[in-house]
């Protein structure tokens, strides 16, 4: 299971991924690259603008 919180000025974030079988080392880096993108956007806030 991969996990990324995110904390943000309002709430707190869970992106969560997992797999029901053995998984392999391509699999999580393909998805480890994916949350490591996954941001939270609020556009109160300056350079924090959603797309």
């Amino acid at each position: 299971m991969l996990t990324k919180v995110i904390v943000g000025n309002d709430s707190t974030y869970f992106t969560i991924k997992s797999w029901r079988s053995n998984v392999g080392e391509a699999d999580i880096a393909k998805w480890s690259a994916y949350l490591s993108r996954v941001k939270v956007c609020d556009s109160r806030i300056e350079g924090r603008k959603c797309p």
